[in-house]
């Protein structure tokens, strides 16, 4: 037997499906009692794909597992085993995503884990199980403001003189569109292979390089900028922060920074935004990179290898302090972008890049997602005292 969807908690049905449209089955997924994903189970085939598919960095024998579970899946499929299917409507939202990929489609919604950014994230899938398209709805102020910037970016890597072609892959933008009055942003799919695999520290590299030359042409955006102009900016979020955040903790640090390297003589360069294990991939050409919603263009030199750095150390367990490794380090993990001698200036991003990101997720009312990074104070605290006493004591 199937069940409604009426009777299931679907997050943003409304937004999903705001014409209802004919009822299409889904598998769904839950974690901790919440359902995170929907998986298309019209065909066995497009369901066994959609469920081996890895959401992020995994080893061979868990990728080996998530296969077996999903021929499993399928062959209850194909026999005909519906119990725990959920019927939802699916006609028109499926039909405008295969009409914007070119093909028809089977569709796995994935809504991931509770947080600011929370939005449907839409896999389509062609007949052969193939995955064609990869669709993002905005369904808030924030994440509406998230798509339609992630469109331009894309764009506009693909338009520019050096596009991201050779080492970095980028997703192109199949199409812009409006659903139930929210932004669509449907995007032409990376082809990595199912197993998710973070690329060789080399390739890696070479991609952040790549990323951090880019140079699109699309007028009065993206021009060269030195770090005041980003450091100004930064102060300003920093202050606008809701209290009980140590705003002023924060400020200090800030001009700490100021007064260790000359921030008006120091170039800023694009920086893709969220670098992380879960958005970079090993492909053929070298690295497939997606989620390019928080691109910037004027951010310091390093800060995209900062940032891939960091989500590695905030998935060990919190007592190795993240953020204070992260400025140990930093004289090592950027001497490539900043030289060997110049180990205050290293340490100077990687506490710029812990204020950014603590702007950015109390900023966006993050703290207690469950999220890494979601508890700040235990990882931005303690690496800006330590800044604050190395300063000290010279």
């Amino acid at each position: 037997m199937s069940t409604d969807v009426a009777a299931v908690d679907v997050p943003f049905a409304d937004a999903l499906w705001p014409g209802g449209g004919h009822p299409t089955s889904y598998l769904p997924l839950c974690r901790a009692g919440t359902l995170r994903s929907l998986l298309p189970a019209e065909s066995p085939l497009v369901l066994r794909r959609a469920l081996a598919r890895s959401n992020g960095p995994e080893s061979r024998g868990r990728h080996l597992a998530r296969t077996a579970v999903a021929a499993a899946a399928a062959a209850g499929q194909r026999a005909g085993a519906r119990r725990g299917l959920l019927d939802a409507p699916g006609g028109d939202l499926q039909d405008r995503i295969a009409e914007i990929a070119g093909t028809a489609v089977s569709l796995a919604i994935h809504f991931g884990p509770p947080r600011a950014n929370r939005k449907p994230v839409i896999q389509a899938f062609d007949h052969r199980g193939r995955l064609v398209a990869v669709a993002k709805l905005g369904v808030g102020d924030l994440t509406t403001e998230l798509v339609i910037h992630e469109a331009g970016v894309l764009a506009a890597l693909h338009r520019g003189p050096t596009p991201a072609t050779e080492v970095l892959e980028v997703p192109g933008v199949l199409g812009l569109t409006a659903w139930g009055g929210r932004p669509l942003l449907v995007q032409a799919a990376l082809q990595v292979p199912g197993r998710h695999v973070v690329p060789a520290p080399a390739r890696r590299r070479a991609a952040e390089r790549r990323v951090g030359r880019l140079r699109p042409t699309d007028g009065h955006t993206w021009r060269r900028a030195t770090v005041d102009a980003y450091a100004a900016d930064l102060r300003d979020r920093l202050g606008a922060l809701p209290e009980p955040a140590p705003v002023q903790e924060y400020l200090d640090a800030l001009d700490r920074v100021a007064d260790t390297v000359d921030l008006a003589a120091w170039p800023s360069a694009p920086w893709h935004g969220d670098w992380s294990p879960q958005n970079v991939a090993a492909s053929r050409a070298g690295v497939a990179a997606w989620d390019w919603e928080r691109f910037a263009p004027d951010r310091p030199l390093g800060f995209d290898t900062a940032h891939f750095r960091l989500q590695e150390l905030l998935r060990r367990p919190p007592a190795t302090q993240p953020g204070v490794c992260l400025l140990r380090e930093a004289p090592t993990l950027l001497a490539d972008w900043h030289g060997q001698d110049q180990p205050e200036r290293t340490r100077s991003v990687a506490v710029l890049l812990l204020l950014e990101l603590t702007a950015r997720y109390l900023g966006d009312g993050q703290l207690g997602t469950g999220s890494p990074g979601s508890t700040v104070e235990t990882w931005v605290g303690p690496a800006l005292r330590e800044f604050a006493s190395r300063r000290g004591s010279r």
